[in-house]
């Protein structure tokens, strides 16, 4: 997979959250987001997955030396964030197999493993409404970076995690296949430490903000 971000740009009314943002994705990246809080990370990572419309620029998503349509990009990527809501009538078990009957698990892990990975073999059967919030992050986390996927994109990821979550979030990270692409959205230095690159969405925020 390789992407190609040229001259994106998102507003909101007449405010530009960013503009004129360039930059080319290959596999193994690994890129850190980031910027203060407010500054667009967050908006970034939903433009990138097609989420949310640029309305200015284009992304191009290249696989195999096919251009895929923005219709296509959601089997190709997995995104964990603190804003979304996870079916909170299920239990853990019930929403492993929900995700990884619509999109594929890492090869190099399996099914009957993933509580334990997960630290839930205790809440196997709870309904995800009675989890703490570390443990709704982690299953989150889970259900993005035991996906089989191209490029994986981690907003504010060790949020609502505790020590030895966030020591969990990074053990994980660094076990990913070398060829995924991974977008962390953060201002947290630990939570990208990994990363190898950085697009500073400030450097992307007119100077004049109105249209």
């Amino acid at each position: 997979m390789n992407i190609a971000l040229q001259g994106l740009g998102k507003r909101y009314v007449r405010e530009w959250i960013f503009r004129k943002l360039s930059h080319d994705l290959a596999p193994g990246n690994r890129v850190a987001v980031v910027g203060p809080n407010g500054s667009g990370k967050s908006t970034f990572l939903q433009v990138v997955a097609g989420v949310i419309p640029a309305n200015e620029g284009q992304i191009t998503y290249t696989l195999n030396q096919k251009t895929l349509d923005v219709g296509q990009w959601y089997k190709h990527l997995a995104l964990a964030s603190p804003y979304m809501q996870l079916p909170e009538e299920m239990t853990p078990t019930e929403l492993l197999k929900l995700h990884f009957s619509l999109k594929p698990l890492r090869a190099d892990l399996a099914n009957e493993n993933l509580l334990q990975l997960l630290y839930l073999e205790q809440a196997a059967h709870k309904p995800v409404k009675f989890f703490s919030s570390g443990m709704k992050q982690r299953l989150k986390l889970g259900l993005c970076l035991f996906t089989q996927c191209p490029l994986l994109l981690l907003d504010e990821p060790t949020t609502n995690l505790d020590t030895r979550g966030t020591d969990w979030y990074l053990e994980q990270v660094q076990a990913l296949p070398e060829q995924v692409i991974v977008l962390v959205a953060s201002n947290q230095a630990h939570e990208y430490a990994f990363c190898t690159q950085s697009i500073d969405i400030g450097h992307f925020k007119p100077a004049h903000k109105k249209a």
